[in-house]
């Protein structure tokens, strides 16, 4: 069972990765042995080891032309297996997420909802908060829905914004502060001669230095009459 589970770390598990807050009788099989998970749903195969497997795993296995990971039968049928499907999804169980403080359980069938991992931007915030996902605003990354919120409303490069001094340009954060700053006519920058008046819209600092700077040297009107 361990070298099943190594080979399949690096593929995408089909069944539920949930614990059973009690574990059905033994008669009922709970595990799937290419995912090692509850199986979703689950498959009877037609060899003699008469597994059920993940729809997902057995499908993958079978696409691949790879035997049957129980007896190495390569020449297998399998058939959905409702009833088990059924009762498996009648049964209670706990979160995935329950080490990190989530303290949902309920039946099988409802955990997807629960979790909501691929939720439409309306519900994003509805289901497990312990659950990452994606940022809406498409800036590559993560975070547990319980702190979505405040990723995508303080932090986010990618969150819409606008300027604060001109007002009118809008964009994202990265583009305003990176691109636009720099640019726009309203934002304010020091006297390039450091003086100590305040800061000036960019498109002031011209006059500033010209008619207004006590920094800035002209010549003095009497200089030609200076006595050589």
């Amino acid at each position: 069972m361990a070298a099943i589970a190594e080979n399949v770390k690096s593929q995408n598990r089909g069944g539920y990765d949930c614990e059973f807050v009690t574990p059905p009788p033994d008669v009922f099989q709970i595990e799937c042995p290419i995912c090692l998970q509850i199986p979703k749903e689950p498959c009877l195969i037609s060899c003699p080891c008469g597994k059920e497997f993940c729809r997902e795993c057995i499908e993958r296995m079978k696409e691949d032309n790879k035997p049957c990971p129980r007896c190495n039968l390569s020449d297998f049928t399998f058939l959905r297996h409702h009833g088990s499907e059924r009762y498996l999804k009648a049964q209670e169980v706990s979160c995935s997420h329950k080490k990190d403080g989530c303290k949902w359980t309920g039946k099988l069938g409802e955990y997807e909802q629960h979790l909501n991992k691929d939720p439409s931007p309306e519900n994003q915030l509805t289901g497990c908060q312990f659950v990452e996902i994606e940022c809406e605003h498409v800036c590559g990354e993560w975070f547990q829905r319980r702190y979505i919120t405040s990723h995508k409303k303080r932090v986010c490069p990618k969150r819409p914004y606008s300027c604060k001094h001109c007002h009118e340009y809008e964009s994202t954060f990265e583009d305003v502060t990176k691109n636009h700053y720099p640019q726009c006519v309203k934002y304010p920058v020091a006297c390039p001669i450091k003086c100590r008046d305040a800061p000036f819209e960019r498109q002031n600092v011209k006059n500033h230095v010209k008619d207004e700077c006590p920094l800035t040297e002209i010549d003095c009107p009497l200089h030609s009459l200076v006595v050589r």
